[in-house]
């Protein structure tokens, strides 16, 4: 997957634009709201739509510039000051599961009933243009559930940060738990998304889990740079989880699920590869993990003898 920037509009793109919504349209008006937006798609399309659910008024150009936002975040802010208190508390919630959300999974945090929050999601989508539906889907558990995301990443993110911290990592935790319950057996589907919204939630110990399980899928999927990323995330997580053997066991899984892709992209003779190879060996021998211990050391002796260190090898 690659991001694809999409370029401003033209004068003539907006122009083209405010004559389909606004038929009745003053002239000038299509070029104030480009001057205004200049040619933001985001941003055009909401103050059009502004315009659109007031009415444009008589003296239209002192009130677009006295008091539409001069930025598109201003913009954003005053839409969603237009909801209730229902409506932005769904969709914080919302922000929190990510761009992508479940309306199943909303209405069991909050302890709505599931038809009411579709009722609402369906109005956000239809008459404020904040969200829309991707589809009807069963989750593993067959519960019913509709998948909604943001009309746009910016809606998630202002939503996203006007939740306090404490309340953040509070609803990180049921959103995760409810995921995990919902997903079963098949939670490794959604290993990434479980282990972000545990990190959230200040709970490192199934933070690291779940990460673990993210490198672990990424790596099946030839997805190199992420099973590096995943595996490095979940070892800082484990940082601040505590040691005991549980804890040695479980950076000893996220060090090997690191070694390999380490390995592929900065090479097995690489000094941070080799770091972590020997942090491998040395949890291994404490722990007495065997397999674990032999694997590590037939990896490292390979290298040893690609590279032409006949001494380290022998010591191996």
């Amino acid at each position: 997957m690659r991001e694809v920037a999409v370029a401003f509009l033209t004068q003539g793109d907006v122009t083209q634009y405010v004559a389909s919504q606004l038929p009745e349209a003053p002239e000038g008006l299509a070029a104030l709201i480009y001057g205004k937006t200049e040619g933001n798609p985001l941003f055009m399309v909401d103050l059009v739509r502004y315009l659109r659910e007031r009415g444009v008024p008589t003296d239209w150009a002192v009130e677009i510039e006295r008091n539409v936002p001069e930025s598109l975040r201003g913009m954003i802010e005053r839409k969603l000051e237009s909801l209730d208190d229902n409506e932005r508390q769904l969709l914080r919630l919302a922000a929190i599961q990510g761009f992508q959300f479940d309306s199943a999974i909303i209405a069991q945090v909050l302890g709505h009933d599931p038809a009411d929050v579709e009722d609402t999601l369906q109005s956000l989508d239809r008459v404020h243009g904040l969200v829309q539906l991707l589809r009807e889907q069963e989750l593993p558990s067959h519960l019913f559930s509709l998948r909604y995301q943001f009309v746009h990443a910016l809606y998630q993110s202002a939503l996203y940060a006007s939740v306090s911290p404490s309340r953040k990592a509070s609803w990180s935790g049921k959103v995760a738990g409810a995921l995990e319950t919902e997903y079963q057996e098949r939670k490794r589907l959604i290993a990434a998304e479980l282990a972000l919204l545990y990190e959230m939630a200040r709970d490192p110990w199934r933070a690291a889990e779940h990460f673990l399980a993210a490198a672990e899928v990424a790596s099946g999927r030839f997805a190199t740079r992420e099973a590096v990323a995943f595996a490095k995330r979940g070892l800082a997580c484990l940082a601040t989880a505590g040691d005991g053997a549980e804890g040695k066991r479980r950076e000893l899984a996220l060090q090997k699920a690191l070694l390999v892709p380490l390995g592929v992209l900065e090479g097995y003779g690489a000094p941070a590869t080799e770091r972590v190879s020997q942090r491998v060996i040395e949890l291994a021998e404490q722990l007495e993990d065997h397999s674990s211990l032999f694997a590590a050391l037939d990896g490292a002796l390979v290298v040893h003898l690609i590279c032409g260190e006949c001494q380290a090898a022998a010591r191996i």
